[in-house]
């Protein structure tokens, strides 16, 4: 009898390892990411510095100089928090300051220069500026129900009131919404929440044009009803039918990293570590060659292109392809 239950558990004990070898082993950074997948943006009014191991030196010659979206981390002190860099083949948890992010929308949200209305339910038609979650804002004044916030897109620029529970540092992407024929364009000019009524947004033409694509929503006697599609909002309001003219609209990538003969190909699941033997920072997501800046024994530092720049990581021989090329 006992020989049969050693059996049995011998049995269960080879199924278990069998069932656990054959799923794919999570990557060092997968457990690290939030459920939810929230996103972090990044503001370019400075250069941002990155840091790959907190109360460390920040990296030389790498900082975030344009406006950039990154996936959060759980890992957050009180002066930075812990994003994912990614790169064609790899990804690399670092650090930003807190300093250096835009206060977002979390949520979709109006900004109105009525709090009431700001507050209330709305439809896509309803004047005011429509925030997508990550929208950049700036606050003026906070409140419990209300923040008053500047908002400065470039094309569209308002003020007004938002919802104190849709601006925050972290927000969750949204699916892209179909993008809609815009038939019309206007020159440089005031949104309005009715015919006559308060401004709640302009619309400036970028540097070099003269007009503005619009979408024509109504008509009412001899004013309009427009819609303008930014990258992270859209601008609603009353326009004088004179304005419109017939006529509509007319990425990221990474660096390719520097040159030289010398690179070794990575395989997926690589580690890499900020320093050799240190703290693990990233991973190889697809095998691929990078380039070999210098060797140690059995670690290799390598330069890997992200969308930040290139990074210098280290990487141990155990993980390495046979062949270089």
């Amino acid at each position: 009898m006992r020989a049969t239950s050693t059996a049995v558990a011998a049995c269960l004990v080879v199924s278990a390892l069998s069932e656990a070898a054959a799923k794919p082993e999570p990557t060092p950074l997968e457990w690290l990411l939030k459920a939810d997948k929230t996103r972090t943006h990044v503001r370019p009014r400075a250069k941002a510095k990155v840091w790959l191991v907190d109360r460390r030196k920040p990296l030389a010659g790498i900082s975030i100089d344009r406006d950039q979206t990154f996936a959060r981390l759980r890992d957050a002190g009180k002066a930075r928090v812990r994003v994912v860099i990614e790169g064609q083949s790899v990804e690399v948890a670092a650090f930003v300051a807190i300093a250096d992010l835009w206060q977002v929308a979390t949520r979709p949200a109006l900004v109105h220069p009525d709090r009431r209305i700001a507050l209330r339910a709305t439809t896509p038609e309803t004047p005011g500026v429509h925030l997508d979650p990550g929208a950049p804002v700036t606050v003026v004044r906070r409140s419990k129900s209300a923040k008053k916030i500047g908002v400065d897109h470039g094309v569209i620029s308002a003020s007004g009131f938002v919802a104190s529970t849709a601006v925050g540092i972290d927000f969750a992407p949204t699916p892209a919404a179909k993008v809609q024929a815009a038939d019309f364009r206007v020159g440089a000019t005031a949104l309005r929440d009715r015919p006559g009524g308060p401004i709640v947004a302009r619309l400036s033409p970028a540097k070099d044009e003269q007009h503005v694509a619009v979408r024509r929503l109504a008509v009412s006697k001899n004013h309009a009803l427009v819609a303008y599609d930014g990258l992270w909002a859209t601008a609603v309001g009353w326009i004088p039918v004179a304005e419109l003219e017939p006529g509509g609209r007319g990425g990221f990538g990474f660096g390719s990293g520097s040159g030289g003969s010398s690179r070794i190909r990575l395989l997926r699941g690589t580690v890499l570590r900020d320093s050799k033997a240190g703290t693990v920072v990233g991973v190889v997501t697809r095998t691929s060659s990078f380039r070999k800046v210098s060797s140690d024994g059995n670690w290799k530092l390598i330069e890997a292109p992200t969308e930040v720049g290139d990074l210098r990581l280290w990487a141990s021989d155990e993980r390495m392809a046979l062949s270089d090329d």
